[in-house]
């Protein structure tokens, strides 16, 4: 299976990935952050390895922390999968307003393929990069997928919140992993898809907030 291209940034900081479980390095990566993200900062991103519906996972981890009062922003993917839903269809919660926004563009029943509607993708990316102006406690992102790898999509956002010291959740497929890896800063983690260990890290990264 071929790899994504990673996203074609300034190669200004060189660091290393740890794997929360075994410890070991996963690899040199590069960020293209303006300013060198502080010592403390997290970010973590959750494994798709098809064991979990990692959609709900996070999307329940958003629901939780709001009712416990942390300021959470980002998007979650709130559509549920059905037998006759198709793969494209893709509704986006923007979790500080609460506003969803469909991603996919409806190109009839014999179309083979998967249309983003990219107006809609920058208007949800747009409301987002509001949201982490505003002293978030963590930042969720549904997933790091083939627009991320390739540059593009919340990118940038997630790049700005790392800048401004917010800790960043997203979700990579194992097909875009060498792309996060190129992307990704300092202290990411790779996540096992798995309630308890998604919850771990968050515990242990919001505990003092």
């Amino acid at each position: 299976m071929m790899m994504s291209k990673p996203p074609t940034c300034r190669p200004i900081l060189c660091v290393k990935i740890v794997c929360m479980k075994t410890n070991r390095s996963c690899g040199v990566v590069m960020t293209d952050m303006k300013k060198k993200p502080d010592s403390s900062m997290q970010i973590a991103a959750v494994v798709r390895n098809g064991s979990c519906d990692v959609d709900q996972l996070l999307k329940d981890a958003a629901r939780d922390l709001q009712e416990k009062g942390y300021r959470v922003g980002g998007v979650v993917r709130v559509n549920e999968r059905q037998a006759d839903t198709h793969p494209c269809d893709v509704v986006l919660e923007e979790l500080t307003t609460g506003n969803t926004i469909p991603l996919s563009q409806d190109c009839g029943p014999t179309a083979t393929g998967c249309q983003l509607d990219t107006a809609a993708l920058a208007r949800v990316a747009g409301l987002v990069d509001a949201s982490i102006e505003q002293a978030l406690d963590l930042l969720i992102i549904n997933k790091f997928g083939k627009r991320e790898a390739e540059g593009s999509g919340f990118l940038e956002t997630i790049a700005r919140a790392v800048e401004i010291g917010i800790p960043v959740i997203v979700s990579v497929s194992e097909d875009h992993g060498e792309a996060w890896n190129t992307f990704c800063g300092k202290n990411s983690q790779l996540l096992a898809p798995e309630r308890d260990v998604v919850k771990h890290w968050l515990d242990q990264t919001l505990r003092d907030i």
